[in-house]
């Protein structure tokens, strides 16, 4: 966000769901000497930022009118109660959080976390959201989005005002979702090889999944160089402004990582 627009505020809400002292958060501490967040809120029982407030509907309305934050970011603090139950943990809070922004007039998001490490993109669970089995993908009134090359241009279409893609110049526009387009079929099956090589051939086929190992440095490393040499137009993916693109592809080669090394000397 602070990449998009530098003059943007963000606040962080936390809860009182886990830890209540803000002063617990070593990377809230962080983020506000990075200058990543403007202003620090606790609700309910928490206590110690920057503004205080009974609750998320309160913290909200106090983000927005007294921080004058144009995005909040809520969450607990460190810590988290559960019940090892089909009840859940503290963490569930989050529902409420999402009426809540809606409530308001907010545009709220829930970003979710799945484990790969537990394959938990394979369960009944996932897979009723996604049958393919992959991330991400995107819950909105209408349905659910899948791919990310649609997934980003559903948001720069949906907010036309945050110029997040040339959506006025056709071409334009469609030589972006080109770029993204070869991130996901190309860039990231290539790197994939080295990780999830079980993908084309059997687990136990270990010589095979070997050898695809083996090729993935070059493999990748062609790729990287077609994108220097054809795509990346400078400072950004595609020129002066920071598009859709860029989120996908920051950090990957080197001229991408200069782009990140300018916006963070703004």
């Amino acid at each position: 966000l602070k990449c998009r627009d530098p003059a943007v505020s963000i606040a962080y809400l936390m809860t009182d769901g886990a830890a209540l002292p803000l002063a617990h958060s070593d990377l809230v501490a962080g983020l506000k000497d990075k200058g990543l967040i403007d202003v620090a809120i606790t609700c309910g029982h928490a206590f110690g930022g920057d503004l205080e407030c009974v609750n998320v509907f309160s913290g909200l309305a106090a983000a927005r009118h007294v921080g004058g934050a144009g995005v909040a970011i809520v969450a607990m603090g460190p810590g988290i109660v559960g019940t090892e139950t089909v009840l859940g943990h503290t963490g569930m809070e989050q529902g409420q959080t999402l009426s809540a922004a809606a409530s308001l007039g907010g545009r709220p998001v829930a970003p979710v976390r799945i484990s790969f490490a537990a394959e938990e993109q394979r369960k009944p669970e996932y897979l009723a959201i996604n049958p393919k089995g992959r991330v991400p993908a995107l819950v909105t009134d209408r349905g659910i989005l899948t791919e990310t090359p649609a997934i980003l241009a559903f948001v720069a279409q949906t907010f036309p005002q945050s110029r997040l893609a040339p959506l006025e110049d056709a071409f334009a526009f469609a030589r972006g979702q080109a770029f993204n387009s070869y991130l996901c079929s190309t860039v990231h099956v290539a790197h994939a090889h080295r990780v999830r090589g079980y993908r084309w051939v059997d687990a136990d086929d270990t010589a095979t999944i070997a050898a695809m190992q083996k090729k993935v440095p070059q493999s990748v490393a062609e790729c990287f160089d077609l994108i220097e040499r054809e795509m990346f137009v400078g400072p950004w993916v595609t020129g002066d402004s920071y598009t859709i693109c860029d989120p996908l592809s920051l950090p990957k080669t080197p001229k991408t990582l200069q782009s990140l090394a300018i916006w963070r000397a703004r």
